[in-house]
């Protein structure tokens, strides 16, 4: 169990590396300029910031040791629980996050930085749409991973080539608001196809 647990986790680190910005910004200096690379990453950064202060980012080191001690004759009932305290600890602030965005997405920009790229301001809403979306991504994640399915984890990065296609068709049409389409998608993709793998479990019993 540890060697085949092993094995498959080390190819899912080596397979996080093709999901970051780092490919997007790749495809959005080829395929537009390296201006747009500086507004998406502006965003996206803008985006990190605010989702630091999840309780999921802020408690990472408390909550993995917590879920990892739950004993496998309490999994079946402590699981559901802990996936949906996760989730709802999340989602608590991100509705919120996500309604202020729609609504004072060119006022956060003009007054906090200044107006600076204010003229993409409705990439702020639309990435705050698929972080409150993909927040499901790091509890279900933890029962994947509780139940030991790296394989299913790894086999979600199948979604990479999907990422990457969605990019080669997006970007000339919509531009970064397309590459932003793009990886958000794919994100939701994958933690869905490994949501599927532990749907028994990973109940939002909200």
């Amino acid at each position: 169990r540890m060697v085949g647990y092993g094995f498959f986790n080390n190819f899912n680190g080596a397979g996080t590396l093709l999901r970051g910005n780092a490919t997007d910004n790749f495809f959005i200096a080829a395929f537009i300029d390296p201006i747009s690379v500086g507004i998406y990453a502006f965003y996206s950064r803008l985006n990190d910031m605010a989702n630091n202060l999840l309780p999921g980012r802020l408690f990472d080191n408390i909550i993995q040791p917590l879920f990892f001690s739950i004993k496998p004759a309490d999994a079946r009932y402590r699981l559901r629980q802990s996936f949906t305290f996760l989730l709802n600890a999340n989602l608590i602030l991100l509705w919120p996050m996500l309604a202020y965005a729609i609504v004072y997405h060119a006022e956060i920009v003009q007054v906090i930085f200044g107006g600076k790229f204010v003229e993409h301001s409705w990439l702020l809403p639309l990435i705050t749409l698929f972080s409150t979306i993909n927040s499901i991504g790091t509890p279900v994640g933890l029962v994947a991973q509780y139940e030991e399915k790296a394989s299913i984890m790894l086999l979600s990065k199948i979604f990479v080539v999907y990422n990457l296609a969605a990019m080669i068709l997006l970007l000339p049409r919509f531009g970064i608001y397309g590459a932003m389409l793009a990886h958000g998608s794919a994100e939701a993709f994958k933690n869905l196809f490994i949501w599927w793998w532990v749907r028994r479990t990973a109940i939002w019993a909200n």
